[in-house]
């Protein structure tokens, strides 16, 4: 997608799905599976590599994945997965940066499914093709994930990352180089079983 390096994406999807009880990485949706189609649009995007980072129900999920054709893509794990979802960043900024030549990449959720594939294809063009150091979601209450970052932005990321992950490192930069795009479907995210059905009624499911 860009000659300044290949693409990336850091998929986080380590978490034991407390509030839903049962794997929410395995969800059936749309004919697959909700990490399985969140893989597929990140790849659709563009992006040229995709990192998952597991932690919880990682040998079910391995079992399940399905790796899409003409991308690299790997699994890490998280060891630390119950210390919450900084440690996964963490993981999945070093196991990108092991390889040479990265570019621009986003950070994206497995439980935001009804994201489309041009939300995360515009991120990567906010880095790639108009310069920006790096660009989110927008929010009512501020920027967050899914996001896109430059390499130089991802390794200030790397080393500011605590608790809270990406956000409040996203919400501390300034404006005139962290751009934003307005994305309703990024606030539709899957936490219960009650959220699950209600996603499912919007027609974008099984």
């Amino acid at each position: 997608m860009s000659d300044q390096g290949y693409t990336t994406a850091i998929l986080l999807a380590a978490g034991g799905s407390t509030r839903l009880g049962r794997p929410k990485q395995l969800l059936p949706w749309n004919g697959s599976t909700l990490l399985n189609s969140t893989v597929n649009r990140l790849a659709l995007a563009g992006c040229e590599r995709i990192i998952v980072v597991l932690g919880a129900f990682e040998s079910e999920i391995r079992e399940s994945y399905i790796a899409p054709a003409n991308v690299r893509f790997d699994i890490v794990t998280n060891e630390n997965w119950r210390e919450g979802q900084s440690t996964s960043l963490r993981v999945g900024i070093e196991s990108m940066v092991a390889v040479p030549g990265a570019g621009a990449t986003v950070i994206a959720l497995c439980d935001q499914p009804l994201i489309g594939v041009n939300h995360y294809r515009q991120l990567l063009e906010g880095v790639c093709l108009h310069g920006f150091f790096a660009v989110a979601t927008e929010y009512r209450e501020g920027l967050g994930v899914p996001a896109s970052f430059s390499l130089s932005a991802l390794m200030s990321l790397s080393i500011s990352v605590g608790d809270t992950g990406a956000k409040k490192w996203l919400r501390d930069q300034s404006p005139h180089v962290v751009g934003s795009l307005k994305c309703p479907a990024a606030a539709m995210d899957i936490d219960t079983e009650v959220d699950y059905r209600e996603r499912l009624n919007d027609g974008q499911g099984i």
